[in-house]
C-alpha cells in the first residue's frame, strides 16, 4: 500500500543523512533501504554518494511529487470510504443532504462495500446537481447546526427523576 509522506516536515535549507530522513519519518516506519532504493533510481538526488546527503529542498520536492502522483480526483458522483479505503457510488444511488452554515452541502450516504457511513462536501451552487444525480432522502435541507437555544432544553424543575443518592428536597416531620 502507498504511504503518503508528509513534505511540511522537512526543513528546505538543511542535508540529511538516510538515517535523518528515517527518523524523521518514524510513525510511517521508512526504512533506510527505502530512501537508498529511491536514490538509487535516480528519482532523489543526492550531494553525496558516501555517505548519502541530500537537500532538504530536494527531498521535499521529491515527497510532493510522488504524493500528487498518486492522488485521485472524484468524480462527481463518487465518495471515498474512510473505512475500506475504497472509491464508491453510494448504495442505491441514494444520499442525505445537510446545509453547513457556511453555504457548503454536505452529502453522507452509506458504503455498498462495508456499510459504513461516507461523506462528502459540495460548493452551494451544486445543489441542483446534485438532486439530478443521487435520489435524496429528505425533501428539503437540514441545516447541521441548530440555532435553537439549548437553555429551552433542561429541565430545571422536574423533581421526578432524583438521583439515589441526593436527597429529597420535601423533608417530612416527623416530631
Amino acid at each position: 500500500m502507498f504511504k503518503y509522506y508528509n513534505s511540511h516536515l522537512v526543513k528546505q535549507y538543511r542535508s540529511y543523512t538516510v538515517e535523518q530522513i528515517c527518523d524523521l519519518f518514524k510513525e510511517k516506519k521508512l526504512h533506510p533501504q527505502t530512501v537508498r532504493d529511491w536514490v538509487k533510481s535516480d528519482d532523489l538526488e543526492t550531494i553525496t554518494r558516501k555517505p548519502i546527503l541530500i537537500y532538504g529542498a530536494t527531498l521535499k520536492d521529491f515527497l510532493e511529487k510522488r504524493n500528487a502522483s498518486h492522488k485521485k480526483q472524484l468524480e462527481f458522483n463518487q465518495f471515498k470510504c474512510l473505512k475500506c479505503q475504497e472509491i464508491i457510488i453510494p448504495q442505491n444511488n441514494t444520499i442525505s443532504m445537510y446545509k453547513n452554515k457556511n453555504g457548503s452541502i454536505k452529502a453522507a450516504a452509506t458504503c455498498p462495500a462495508c456499510n459504513n457511513k461516507i461523506a462528502r462536501f459540495y460548493k452551494q451552487n451544486e445543489q441542483v446537481k446534485l438532486e439530478g444525480t443521487f435520489v435524496i432522502n429528505e425533501a428539503q435541507l437540514v441545516t447541521i447546526c441548530n440555532l435553537s437555544p439549548t437553555a429551552g432544553k433542561t429541565h430545571l424543575n422536574s423533581t421526578a427523576n432524583n438521583g439515589s443518592s441526593e436527597p429529597s428536597r420535601i423533608m417530612q416531620d416527623t416530631s
